[in-house]
């Protein structure tokens, strides 16, 4: 009996740890992006430290839909936050490292207002940890149909990721937007803006590096030779050449179409007939690198036209 005492004392030492409330061991590993259902009250743990808890379900009565609360831990960070089928949100708790702690919701079970007990129901959700993103800044996209022309426009995100700033509204007034041949949209704007903080695997084999007194004259060729017309670039450079100053030279590496396009989609329900999207990865350099020069692919404005440029900035 002495010998199975201290057995006995570890295995209820290991139920009082991990059974707060109902728990689910050992916990699915974030970073195989599984999908989880759990029930009001249970927890799940990856360790000691990193869990997931639903605390409650509840009706948002104004248009009936389920909200549901979560409590999780990642380390010693704890958070508490409400969400709704698809939200989405992303925590940095590494600074240093730039880990995070992704966490979607993609399902609530399906109810009905008048047989409502939240007990019953279970959330079917999303959880990572140590997925890198970057985060993009202004990425516009220039619309030119060859007439005026109804459309929605959105971003696929395979990849998770999240829209942080968008002018108009993204997702919903990118729906059914009015666009004149002249790229106008909805009267009012001359191109759709967002900002994101996307995952990916972003190329940086090849690239330029340009001094800070060259950077205006680089832009203006570069961009040009890429397809853009002259006002694309002349927004370009009145929003980015301010922000490129606290270096002596800034290595530009180009993403292009095909890479954006495998890592945040853009849909159209029109047919596009020419398609240009360039993001710029810039990082700022004390001396001079010497870098894998980036082959240019051709592009010609022809039918419908649809170009965006973007950048993000080390």
């Amino acid at each position: 009996m002495k010998k199975l005492l201290p057995t006995l004392l570890a295995l209820i030492l290991t139920v009082i740890i991990f059974t707060g409330c109902r728990s689910i061991l050992p916990y699915n590993d974030y970073d195989d992006l599984d999908t989880v259902q759990i029930s009001v009250g249970e927890k799940l743990y990856q360790s000691k430290t990193e869990w997931t808890r639903l605390d409650s379900i509840t009706m948002d009565l104004t248009d009936t839909t389920l909200q549901a609360w979560f409590t999780f831990q990642v380390y010693d960070s704890l958070f508490s936050r409400k969400f709704k089928e698809g939200d989405y949100e992303t925590y940095y708790f590494d600074d240093v490292e730039m880990k995070i702690f992704c966490f979607q919701c993609l399902k609530i079970k399906s109810y009905t207002p008048e047989a409502f007990h939240p007990n019953e129901y279970q959330v079917t959700f999303i959880a990572s940890s140590f997925i890198s993103t970057t985060h993009f800044d202004k990425p516009n996209i220039y619309l030119y149909p060859e007439k005026k022309t109804k459309m929605t426009v959105s971003l696929d995100l395979p990849e998770g990721g999240k829209v942080t700033e968008s002018i108009p509204d993204y997702p919903k007034k990118w729906k059914n937007i009015r666009v004149k041949p002249d790229g106008t949209i909805n009267r009012k704007y001359e191109f759709l803006f967002y900002e994101a903080d996307l995952p990916g695997d972003w190329q940086k084999d090849e690239g330029w590096c340009i001094a800070k007194k060259d950077l205006q004259y680089f832009f203006m060729t570069n961009l040009r030779d890429y397809g853009f017309n002259k006002k694309e670039i002349s927004h370009f450079i009145e929003y980015w050449i301010p922000r490129l100053k606290d270096k002596p030279y800034y290595i530009m590496y180009p993403q292009h179409t095909a890479k954006i396009n495998s890592i945040v989609p853009l849909k159209i329900n029109k047919a596009v007939d020419s398609l240009l999207r360039l993001f710029y990865f810039i990082d700022g350099s004390d001396t001079c690198q010497n870098l894998t020069t980036p082959r240019i692919p051709s592009f010609e404005r022809q039918g419908f036209v649809v170009t965006e440029w973007g950048g993000s900035l080390k």
